[in-house]
């Protein structure tokens, strides 16, 4: 995990690979279709998703995140919308330039809605 370091006339800017991952999350949980998804052997592994790994250079990133997409929204349109919103939160926030963006989608089934027992 390195620190983009990003030079200007003033002075530098650190930014960390948490805080890249951090903003990455946000924007990926706001695409249409992506969900935050946890199940029972997930939760003891830390395999949730989303799963993120970003490698930083300078003022350049690559980002590989595994997703979670909920049944009946498309693959390629979750997919292209993830990668949209990546490369434009992280130039946004961040001044950083998006190298590559590979997006793995894993269906994921609607959640039940919850059973009250009286």
């Amino acid at each position: 995990m390195a620190d983009a370091v990003i030079r200007a006339d003033r002075g530098t800017l650190r930014i960390r690979d948490a805080a890249v991952q951090h903003l990455v999350r946000r924007a990926v949980l706001d695409v249409d279709g992506v969900v935050a998804h946890r199940s029972g052997l997930d939760a003891l592994t830390g395999r949730d998703l989303p799963r993120i790994d970003t490698s930083l250079s300078d003022d350049r990133v690559r980002v590989a995140l595994d997703v979670g997409v909920e049944w009946p929204h498309g693959v390629a349109t979750a997919a292209g919308g993830v990668r949209t919103a990546v490369t434009d939160v992280l130039h946004r926030y961040a001044g950083l330039d998006v190298a590559a963006c590979d997006v793995t989608v894993v269906p994921v089934q609607p959640q039940e809605s919850e059973r009250t027992v009286r």
